[in-house]
């Protein structure tokens, strides 16, 4: 286990892989992750975004980090982007501690990399065997996705990408999916619809998932009203009386 900003370490990683994605019309973009260095109480991640894009001439590499530089200005007429994206993966690498850089020829791709110090955590184990029951697990399985057969779900969610990926995972499932774009919208919503099952974000504009679920839960109180079910994926929920979900996001 890990320790470290997980929020500003994804910035950074979608940001590079954006960029790869962007500039690379044909081949390949990987991302690699390794520990290079270790010790008692710290480890030094490098993550490397690797594309066979059109490449970076090497007398602009120390200038490529700068705020709104680009290679040329034909790249920005073709590809678009404000230039703003690398100077900001550059300042946040720093705050974190760690450093950032290219590699790169012109006609033969890029390697964008950068380091991470992150702190150890808690070590965990698991069983050196782990004996399954496939029959029963198979039935708990069935049975779970047959529970959700025509259950009536409500999508909080502000990302639009996130909202139409969830919305298609629940009607595969059989469920009938209503969304709402925030915590202020989920609170209406659940207040004069029936749901069986609300998936909140907690990370959201206008009214947040914590203060839309307090609202919620004040609403279902004063109504004498059953609870929503109150598990949560979010590690600073359970200390607000929710019981947590293995697995963890901003929802």
């Amino acid at each position: 286990m890990l320790i470290g900003d997980a929020t500003r370490l994804r910035q950074v990683v979608v940001n590079l892989l954006s960029n790869a994605i962007t500039y690379t019309l044909q081949g390949q973009v990987e991302l690699h992750v390794q520990c290079v260095s270790i010790s008692a109480a710290e480890l030094n991640l490098r993550i490397e975004v690797k594309d066979t894009g059109i490449g970076i001439a090497a007398d602009l590499h120390e200038h490529i980090f700068n705020a709104f530089a680009r290679a040329d200005d034909s790249r920005r007429r073709q590809f678009g982007g404000t230039g703003l994206g690398l100077s900001i993966c550059r300042e946040l690498v720093e705050m974190m501690g760690g450093q950032i850089g290219v590699q790169s020829q012109p006609g033969q791709g890029s390697t964008f990399w950068f380091t991470c110090p992150v702190t150890a955590g808690a070590k965990t184990t698991a069983p050196d065997t782990i004996a399954v029951n496939t029959d029963k697990t198979a039935a708990t399985a069935s049975a779970a996705v047959k529970s959700l057969l025509g259950a009536q779900v409500l999508l909080v969610e502000d990302n639009m990408i996130n909202q139409l990926v969830a919305r298609t995972m629940l009607h595969q499932l059989g469920c009938q999916v209503c969304t709402a774009n925030d915590g202020l919208a989920a609170v209406s919503a659940a207040t004069t619809q029936h749901f069986d099952l609300i998936i909140m974000d907690c990370q959201m504009p206008e009214l947040d998932g914590y203060g839309a679920t307090i609202e919620i839960r004040r609403w279902e109180q004063a109504h004498d009203k059953r609870p929503y079910p109150d598990y949560c994926a979010d590690g600073q929920c359970a200390a607000g009386g929710y019981r947590t979900l293995q697995g963890g996001g901003d929802g």
